[in-house]
């Protein structure tokens, strides 16, 4: 079965092509495999709407977007996705697109039970996702190396093209958590931009 979605990255493209007119093409990839179908945008904004004209296969449906709309990238995301998977015509309802959004300055990004998790996957090896309210969660696996102290972690997050970080810390087990925090941090706040800019 093929789940088409579109990538983080196409939706801020969707965001910026929404104020402008013209004709873009776009891929569609499936969610759990390598396939992947084309389509172009058509965008013609208006001095009260924009009309999306999306191109797909030998089909063609619009989108109306009312200026001041919250989020015209995401309605039109949902729109394509609706087409490439054939829901468009049908009753079906499309899922429920995650927004991320950072926490406040002074809330942890991690929970004590995550907290708590995290420091025994560093403490003994294994492997543990992370669901921080992100598309995907950051998964982390952790290598270690007894007798000698060392940690050695990869951290992920994303599907088709995850994001990844390697990293291998000698030091004691305070300063390998810390590190492998950080690392979490990281990749929290490399997966927001793309999806809040849109």
């Amino acid at each position: 079965m093929n789940t088409f979605t579109l990538s983080d990255q196409t939706l801020t493209l969707l965001a910026a092509q929404l104020n402008l007119n013209g004709s873009f093409n776009h891929t569609c990839r499936s969610a759990f495999s390598r396939h992947s179908i084309m389509f172009r945008l058509k965008v013609e904004r208006g001095p009260s709407s924009t009309e999306a004209t999306v191109e797909l296969g030998g089909q063609r449906h619009s989108l109306t977007l009312p200026h001041g709309e919250p989020h015209p990238a995401h309605l039109l995301a949902d729109f394509v996705e609706a087409i490439a998977n054939g829901r468009l015509d049908s009753a079906e309802p499309a899922p429920a697109r995650v927004v991320a959004v950072l926490p406040p300055e002074d809330e942890p990004l991690l929970d004590s039970d995550q907290e708590r998790q995290l420091r025994h996957v560093v403490q003994r090896g294994g492997f543990l996702e992370l669901h921080l309210g992100h598309a995907h969660p950051i998964r982390v696996a952790i290598h270690r190396n007894r007798p000698r102290p060392g940690v050695t972690g990869i951290l992920a997050i994303g599907e088709s093209r995850p994001r990844t970080i390697l990293l291998t810390n000698y030091e004691n087990e305070d300063k390998a958590y810390a590190r492998i925090v950080e690392a979490v941090e990281h990749l929290s706040l490399a997966a927001i931009p793309a999806a809040s800019a849109a």
